[in-house]
């Protein structure tokens, strides 16, 4: 029988299920680098990956990785930027409306 799913609280108000013997450490940000860990225990490693994914979305690592393969011209870090904070505000006129 599996021990019952626990909470814990990480930086940014943010949770993480913890069961099945998969920890989470809190992604600490030490010098502008986010630090991510998975501990895996009761050799169960395909749950102790999906905690890695899901960290790895939460904190857009990956996305700025893939945005940094190439350089990016400040015109284009400019627009993307606008187009960014253009989607961000009708996302938040949206939640705030209902």
């Amino acid at each position: 029988m599996a021990p019952p799913r626990a909470a814990e609280p990480q930086d940014g108000g943010a949770e993480v299920a913890r069961t099945r013997g998969g920890t989470s450490r809190p992604a600490g940000r030490s010098g502008g680098q986010a630090r991510l860990a998975i501990t895996v225990t009761h050799n169960d490693v395909e749950f102790a990956l999906r905690l890695l994914k899901r960290q790895l979305q939460k904190s857009g690592l990956l996305r700025e990785l893939r945005r940094r393969r190439q350089y990016e011209k400040p015109s284009e870090r400019r627009r993307r930027q606008k187009r960014a904070g253009i989607r961000n505000t009708r996302k938040r006129a949206r939640l705030a409306h209902g």
